[in-house]
């Protein structure tokens, strides 16, 4: 359940991401984080996935 969840917040994510980078030019900042955020929190699941096979 909780990775439907995770997984609609960041399809919510990117598309904000590219919305604000067409359209708001000056929000910049705003769609830089939510990629950075969609980084992070690949990473974090990446590690998720190693502990949970090994």
């Amino acid at each position: 359940m909780r990775k439907i969840i995770i997984n609609i917040l960041l399809v919510l994510l990117a598309v904000i991401g590219i919305w604000s980078n067409h359209y708001l030019e000056e929000y910049k900042i705003i769609s830089n984080m939510s990629v950075g955020l969609i980084g992070i929190i690949a990473l974090v699941k990446e590690d998720m996935v190693r502990k949970k096979k090994s």
